[in-house]
């Protein structure tokens, strides 16, 4: 399958770069401002650069790679000007340092692409001037958590905060900051504070994180003490650079586990300079200071908006005696209609030939980010297609799935941003179904509602099954659960037009932390393995 790389310039003069797999049909969605958010605002646009590979994958990377390059590289790109790239080359420009701060680092290429690349599988001949290769037990001493014994016995709901490998993986930022289990002061092993650096070793080895509370950790953990001529946060971002490595020297039958021996003796390339060590992590350390910003706000935003739909609309309860303006009302009053979704075939055959996106339970609370980067992609029907594509206002539903612990009733809401993000048309499985509001404007209550009942529970009072699987009666549901509704519609379209903009910058935050994740994912194993070199080491840099 053929893909494409372009250059588009905007009104502003501004680049934008992208991907497709159909070049004319995407360009003429940009023309007419149903291509992306930001070509629909710089009208109009025209086609100055493209490549064509044979993979759309293989595109999408040089995507991503054109994109973390400065206006003078892409004009020298645009201008066939290929032997300056390389003295133009700074892999960080303006757009990826929104909110960093003014003064910025120096990235310079290394010479040699192919003894970077060699760094980057860890066979290193050519070492990068001023780095030095050696094991991580000459620089850190590597340690081992512990537990008491038997560990039922110590377990409390308060008491020293608990670590494992399940509160490293609640959350996508480098701390720990809580933990959901405690153990009593009698059952006290090995203990780190703010600041220690622990990896898993087992269940999930390799994950790095940096304790922001006083806790003890059990022997699922290595812990990192002792610090001579390596930067903690360096090591941090090592350990994420090297994981790969990691999982494939893990050893055990039923979990993987990293022996300390190994980490001790894992090759380590790195700067002399603790200077250029730190430079290093403090650019990689202002992505994720950035997208550790954008996710709180985005939390702040979706915490707002459950507090008005309960402050607003879960203060009667089904029993209690109604006030003026109030009546019993159903879910099902604000559904149209339910459709079926449609796993498809895998390739194009017979007359499946509609090449959609596919959503699964699994896949909706992604949709924030826009379209899901591992929905499957499926051949539908023409038929099938024209009456369970996604439109704007609809809501889809996981129906089947649940388990004793989560119901099913997981929910996505599909709007304009999401579908002028997705080159393709969206549908559902089978195990999920399509809610069609009656009105489009209510989508976000409707959304809300479903949200408020899961999180609540309620929903597992609407499963059939008693054990496996267990599968939502939508059907009753809607016609039989009993709400508390305004009779006036004034409330609910208050709420909507409230929460809108919350949920499309909900939305915009996480296209930019989608966008800030490639980047630092580009640099991080270019800038851990001497590929990038960092040329200035202000105190100030980021």
């Amino acid at each position: 399958m053929t893909g494409y790389m372009y250059i588009l310039e905007c009104a502003d003069g501004s680049y934008y770069t992208g991907s497709t797999k159909h070049l004319e049909k995407r360009l003429a969605q940009h023309q007419a401002g149903e291509g992306a958010n930001y070509t629909k605002k710089h009208l109009p646009v025209k086609l100055v650069y493209f490549e064509e590979f044979n993979r759309i994958d293989t595109a999408f990377n040089r995507e991503k790679q054109v994109q973390g390059w400065s206006r003078k590289k892409k004009e020298a790109l645009i201008n066939n000007m290929s032997e300056k790239l390389h003295d133009l080359a700074k892999c960080l420009n303006e757009t990826s340092h929104v909110g960093f701060g003014s003064a910025q680092p120096t990235v310079v290429e290394t010479e040699n692409e192919t003894d970077a690349e060699r760094s980057r599988s860890g066979s290193v001949n050519n070492i990068p001037k001023g780095w030095v290769e050696t094991t991580l037990g000459t620089l850190v001493k590597v340690g081992r958590g512990s537990s008491p014994r038997p560990i039922h016995n110590y377990l409390s709901d308060k008491g020293i905060p608990w670590v494992k490998i399940a509160d490293a993986t609640a959350s996508n930022n480098k701390y720990i900051e809580k933990t959901k289990q405690f153990i009593l002061e009698e059952g006290r092993s090995t203990s780190v504070k703010p600041g220690d650096l622990i990896v898993s070793n087992s269940a999930t080895p390799g994950i790095p994180k940096i304790m922001a509370i006083n806790a003890c950790v059990h022997d699922g953990w290595l812990v990192f003490d002792d610090y001579s001529n390596i930067d903690k946060l360096f090591l941090y971002y090592f350990f994420l650079f090297f994981r790969r490595k990691l999982n494939h020297s893990a050893s055990g039958s039923v979990f993987k586990n990293l022996k300390t021996d190994i980490v001790r003796n894992i090759n380590i390339l790195l700067p002399k300079s603790i200077e250029e060590q730190k430079a290093i992590a403090k650019i990689l350390t202002a992505f994720d200071d950035k997208i550790e910003l954008l996710q709180a706000q985005n939390k702040t935003l979706e915490t707002n908006a459950q507090t008005i739909f309960k402050e607003w609309f879960g203060k009667y309860q089904i029993g209690d005696e109604l006030p003026d303006g109030w009546r019993v009302g159903k879910i099902g009053d604000f559904i149209t209609e339910t459709i079926g979704g449609d796993y498809g075939k895998e390739t194009s055959i017979n007359d499946f030939t509609e090449k959609t996106i596919c959503l699964r339970g699994t896949d909706l609370p992604d949709m924030k980010m826009g379209v899901p980067e591992k929905a499957p992609v499926r051949f539908l029907k023409l038929t099938k297609i024209e009456k369970c594509k996604l439109i704007n206002g609809d809501i889809v539903i996981e129906i089947s799935g649940g388990t004793e612990s989560q119901s099913t009733g997981r929910v996505a809401y599909i709007n304009e941003y999401i579908l002028s993000n997705s080159e393709l048309p969206m549908t559902c499985v089978n195990f999920c179904r399509i809610l069609r509001p009656k009105n489009v404007n209510n989508t976000y209550f409707i959304y809300s509602l479903f949200e408020y009942l899961y999180k609540r529970k309620v929903l597992f009072n609407w499963e059939n099954g008693t054990t496996g699987i267990k599968n939502l009666n939508l059907k009753a549901l809607l016609k039989d659960f009993d709400l508390a509704l305004p009779i006036s519609s004034e409330m609910i379209d208050k709420y909507n037009q409230i929460v809108k903009s919350s949920f499309i910058k909900i939305q915009e935050n996480n296209s930019q932390i989608q966008t800030l994740k490639q980047n630092r994912d580009t640099l991080l194993p270019k800038l851990m393995s001497g590929a990038l070199r960092v040329n200035e080491f202000k105190e100030n840099t980021v």
